[in-house]
């Protein structure tokens, strides 16, 4: 018999593959019922009710539904049974439909953007009127600077910590920066005097070596990042 700990991780595994199975497009009981006809091979709609413990009419109604998706054979005997294709075959098929659909979505997506950058230009003018614009917090922050980094033109003005500025010239930001020296846009960074910045003299030199950085430190911790747009828009990050 097994023991709690073996059912549990039965129980873990079983989840995960739903949760996949539903990432690639099918409903909960359709990745179920799915699994349970690559586990238990050719059945009738009653008999995989039966060792489910859902209804038969249930059953057949999902069965039929991944047989129009093409996860699933009918097999014309009295009664009717039903076979899923290799699990192989099946999720490749899914990923595949996925991938198409990523593809439509991804198209869509450029058409729209398009459609509303017609809008750009007559919407400047509000921009000015604006006073203070809250943004939300974490990737809407990023993708944010991202736009703003590829708008500048002259300057960026910058104060904040020797971690952030560490991590957005490594990882985030690196190729903005370097797009964005090459239109000509100088950089100034304020920083905070730490220990990484010794032992890190490689991520100062990059921004050194481009010509378009400048780079001063002070005696404390910024609480907030404040970075200057072409003297125009000023950005305030804080926790």
């Amino acid at each position: 018999m097994q023991n709690n700990n073996e059912r549990i991780a039965l129980f873990e595994r079983e989840r995960n593959d739903v949760e996949t199975l539903i990432k690639l497009g099918l409903t909960a009981l359709e990745a179920k019922i799915y699994l349970a006809l690559i586990k238990n091979g050719d059945v009738t709609a009653g008999n995989l009710g039966k060792l489910m413990k859902i209804a038969r009419s249930d059953v057949y109604r999902v069965a039929e539904r991944l047989q129009e998706k093409g996860l699933v054979e009918k097999i014309l005997e009295t009664p009717i049974r039903f076979k899923a294709i290799p699990a192989e075959e099946g999720l490749k098929f899914l990923l595949r439909r996925k991938k198409d659909e990523y593809k439509k979505v991804e198209k869509e997506t450029d058409q729209l953007a398009n459609k509303l950058k017609e809008n750009k230009l007559s919407n400047a003018n509000n921009l000015m009127n604006e006073k203070f614009i809250i943004i939300p917090p974490r990737d809407a922050v990023t993708n944010r600077t991202k736009q703003a980094m590829a708008e500048v033109q002259e300057s960026v003005d910058t104060i904040l910590t020797y971690n952030r500025f560490f991590y957005g010239v490594n990882t985030l930001f690196r190729e903005d920066l370097r797009k964005a020296w090459a239109r000509g846009v100088k950089f100034r960074f304020i920083l905070e005097k730490t220990e990484r910045e010794i032992n890190n003299k490689e991520t100062i030199q990059f921004c050194k070596e481009s010509g378009m950085c400048q780079i001063k430190f002070f005696n404390g911790q910024p609480e907030a990042v404040i970075s200057i747009m072409d003297n125009k828009s000023v950005f305030i990050v804080f926790n």
